[in-house]
């Protein structure tokens, strides 16, 4: 599944104009300790291009965050994670200048239950490093929410999160959900928004079904 370019324009007279992409998902419930995506969408070539991966996972004897994620054969870095029993969810980042598809290899401590992965394709950046993150989680209820504060009219916020539920319905407040997809016991949805208004952002998630473990970040990016 690709998405469509979104423009981020505005900013400060000397900012960098970027723009960003939700580009593709991939999932599976296989029970294992690493798992390899091929062949997903990674947008255009670029030497400015940087994916962000939202990595989720379920494991019925505790959740763990991965060892280490690879893009396109390129080692990918940490941003944010949050584990609540048996979900956990964590974002990453790496250069992957070449190529318009990428294998995506996740490694964990020890086998996990499901796994899904979803990607957003950044140009232009000056740093991959998100100007802030935040999370949050929950056991019970049926909303979960997490909050960012733009502080320049040039920004992108993405934000991720993993339920430990069969069928749920996902619902997003404020951002556009890109995605909703997985196997079995997991399912994991991202949202996104360009050119946020500069004041507080509190996307709110709304989830069906049973009291379960639920995981969320948030992401921005401006410059």
């Amino acid at each position: 599944m690709t998405g469509i370019m979104q423009a981020v324009a505005g900013g400060s007279g000397n900012s960098v104009p970027f723009t960003f992409q939700f580009s593709d998902e991939g999932s599976s419930s296989t029970n294992a300790a690493s798992y390899s995506f091929t062949l997903l969408d990674i947008g255009a070539a670029d030497s400015t291009r940087i994916i962000a991966a939202f990595v989720g996972n379920i494991d019925s004897d505790g959740a763990e965050v991965p060892t280490s994620v690879t893009i396109g054969g390129v080692s990918a870095t940490q941003r944010a994670s949050i584990i609540l029993s048996n979900a956990a969810l964590s974002l990453w980042t790496a250069a992957v200048p070449t190529g318009t598809t990428a294998t995506v290899d996740i490694v964990y401590p020890e086998t996990q239950v499901t796994c899904g992965v979803a990607l957003y394709s950044f140009y232009s950046l000056v740093s991959a490093v998100p100007t802030s993150t935040t999370t949050n989680s929950s056991a019970s209820g049926t909303t979960l929410s997490a909050s960012r504060t733009p502080t320049r009219l040039q920004n992108a916020v993405i934000g991720g999160f993993v339920v430990e539920d069969t069928t749920p319905t996902i619902n997003w407040t404020i951002l556009t959900e890109d995605s909703d997809f997985g196997p079995e016991s997991l399912q994991e949805s991202t949202a996104s928004l360009a050119d946020a208004a500069l004041s507080v952002q509190t996307p709110v998630v709304t989830v069906s079904g049973a009291d379960m473990s639920r995981v969320m970040i948030l992401a921005l990016w401006e410059q």
